[in-house]
This record gives structure tokens, sequence and C-alpha cells, in this order.
């Protein structure tokens, strides 16, 4: 018993910490990524939710962890993060919900605490979100609130800046989501991509199109006639330019002086193998990344396969301009169970059916009629009506 009450203290002192300094770090960008699972299981009441003053359940806390008060600071870290990755865990005081993320550093590991406070009004049906945007200083932000389907709509009120944001609901995501009703479905295709427009406008699900804009300091050779054709069909358009080595602001520069209306086109880096040295190495990606930034005020999707994903969270983690880019995620399979929230809380799109994974037509996770099996097939992680209202996508300044 005096065991657990020394525990219970060593707990309570570290929460009561993390209380403290919240409100004063924070890497500035948007509160809500886009496609955040976990705001949409906390206003539907599923998220299980640790009240700090409830001795029960701070116990079953501390069962997992029997040692907590010996921790060093990494390990402390190690343990937040599972709390709240693995066990769906929130924080909860006077009525607001918080989640908290650590991370190591050197000289002061609070001055990594991450995280945003929600305050949710069920009564009236708004939420207010409060986020660390330098250091000594925190934004609020209020939304009105309407579960719809599998998403959780946020509408910004008066004087919060932004779109409306979906927030999907998190079991679908990884599992067959083009299986759900109304699906987003995107294909990216290259000059050497086979397209029967006439074919594929059959499939009322495919509603965007991503065509490769340049590689290098090459355009492909379909980029312009393909636009012009899947406008003309009226589906949301948008670009992607292949990272290769060299100069990464020089390829910016020539994937930028390729768009023409930078307003509807959504653009995007393709990093194909950062282990290759033909291709674009993340250090070069963050210099292109910001430097799209600078010249349009967006941050470019950014398309990643698991192991580049897995390189950028073990190198760069959420404090990058990685994570201000929405998240494209090259992963061929129908469900995903591993897939590491270090640098995004989940995908904006993934691309989850090509050659790879396809053998024929006929054979594929998903057929785009009009289409050959070397097609590349993505999900949005939304329905149409979100698609079409974010398009073209990308995080908020906040």
């Amino acid at each position: 018993m005096a065991k657990s009450k020394i525990l219970y203290l060593s707990f309570v002192k570290v929460l009561t910490l993390l209380f403290f300094f919240f409100p004063f770090f924070g890497n500035g960008q948007s509160p809500i990524p886009l496609g955040h699972c976990d705001l949409y299981s906390m206003v539907k009441g599923e998220k299980k939710i640790f009240v700090r003053d409830q001795p029960t359940v701070l116990q079953s806390v501390i069962d997992l962890k029997n040692e907590l008060n010996q921790y060093d600071k990494d390990s402390l870290s190690q343990h937040f993060q599972h709390l709240y990755c693995e066990l769906n865990l929130h924080f909860f005081n006077q009525n607001t919900l918080f989640w908290n993320t650590l991370s190591k550093n050197n000289d002061n590991w609070f001055t990594h605490v991450k995280g945003c406070a929600y305050q949710i009004d069920k009564e009236t049906n708004r939420i207010l979100i409060s986020v660390p945007t330098s250091p000594g200083h925190s934004g609020n932000e209020s939304y009105r609130y309407l579960i719809s389907g599998d998403s959780l709509v946020l509408t910004p009120l008066t004087g919060t800046k932004g779109r409306i944001v979906y927030i999907k609901r998190k079991e679908i995501q990884f599992s067959k989501p083009w299986e759900q009703i109304n699906p987003s479905i995107i294909i990216d295709a290259y000059g050497l991509n086979k397209i029967d427009w006439d074919k594929m406008i059959a499939d009322s699900n495919v509603v965007a199109v991503i065509h490769k804009c340049s590689e290098g300091l090459r355009v492909d050779n379909g980029y312009t006639e393909r636009k012009q054709a899947a406008k003309e069909h009226g589906y949301l358009w948008g670009s992607y330019h292949l990272g290769r080595a060299g100069d990464p602001i020089e390829q910016a520069q020539f994937y930028l002086s390729q768009i023409e209306d930078l307003k509807t086109e959504l653009i995007s880096l393709d990093l194909e193998d950062v282990d290759n040295p033909k291709f674009m190495d993340l250090e070069n990606a963050l210099i292109f990344i910001d430097y799209v930034r600078e010249q349009t005020g967006r941050y470019p999707i950014l398309y990643c396969n698991n192991n580049v994903l897995n390189q950028i969270n073990e190198n760069y983690g959420h404090e990058s301009s990685f994570a201000k880019c929405p998240l494209w995620y090259a992963r061929f399979k129908s469900e995903v169970s591993d897939f590491s929230s270090v640098t995004w809380p989940t995908y904006t799109f993934w691309q989850f059916s090509c050659e790879i994974n396809c053998e024929k037509t006929g054979e594929c996770l998903y057929n785009v009629p009009g289409t050959a099996h070397d097609m590349d097939v993505n999900i949005f992680n939304g329905n149409q009506e979100e698609l079409r209202q974010l398009w073209p996508i990308s995080y908020s300044e906040y």
C-alpha cells in the first residue's frame, strides 16, 4: 500500500508538470492535422479517459509500470508515448482533454512537450481547441461540430482561421476503406499509363487525377494533355514532382514553373527511394519543401513508402517541415496494422494498389475502368464531399 501511494504521488507529480508546461511549447502548426483520428472518438465518448484524481483508474495505469518512480527521462517519455498511442488514453482535468507527447532533449526534456487541449461542450455542439503557438504563447480556436457518418465535421466559428475540417473514424482508415460508402478514389498516372476517359467516368467513385508533372529537370510528356482531358471530364487535378539527386531548389523552381493555376492544382513531392543515390534524399527534400512553402504559401503533399516514413520518424519526427506536409502513404496491402504515427497521426492519401500487388485488371484490390493493372490507385481519408471542399490540400499555418 505504501509503495502504491509513492507511485501515485510520482505519477501525479509528472502529470502536474505536464499540465503546467503544456501551454508554453509547440511548433505552431495546425492543431488538427488533416485526418486526425482521436477527436472523433473523444466526442463520441469512445476514448478512454484518465481522470487524474480518480485513484482506481490511476492504479490501473500504475500497474502497467510498477517501477515508474525509477524511470529515467527517456523511459518516462516512452511510457507516456505508450499511454497515448497504445492504450488510446487521454488525460482529463477540469473539463479539458489533453493529449501529450514527449521527446528527448539533452538539456531540458520538458521543452519538447507537445499537446493540444480540447474543451468539448456537448450542449452547444462546440469545441474550443487550445494549441501552443510559440514559447510563452498559445492560441484558441472555436469550432461547431457535427457527427456525419464516419466523420466528425468541424466548422470554424467567427475569429477562427481555417476551413471546415473532417476527422475520420480511426478504425476504418486502414481496413479496406475503399469498400466504405462513397469512397474517394484517386488515380495517379504518368505519360506511359493508358487512360480511356470515357470508360473511367463510369466509376463515380473516381474523383481526382494526380499526374506526374516533372522528374528532376524534365517534364512528363503526358502532363499538359492529361490536365486538359481530366478537367474536361470534371476531375479534380493535381500533380507531383519525382525528386531526383541534384539541386532541390532548382528542381522546385522547375516544377512550379510548369503549374499554371496554383489555386486549384494540388502539388506534391514524390520521395521514391531515399536510400538510392539516384533519388532525392531527406535533407534535400526538406529544402525542396521549405522552398515551395516560401513561394506558394502551401506545404506540398508528401508521397513516401513505409521505409521512407520510418526514416522520417526516426530522424525528424513531428517537429520538422515533413509533419506539415499532408501524407501520401504508399503501402500495397488491403489492411495495415503497423502504421507508425510519430510524424503523422494518419494518412491523407493511401496508395494501396498498383502493378506490385495487381497482376492484371480484374484481380486488383480496386479496378478503375479504362485503366490497366499498372495504374496506381489511391484512397482519400474521407468522402467525396470532404475531398472537394479541401482541394487542393495543404495544412494551414496557425
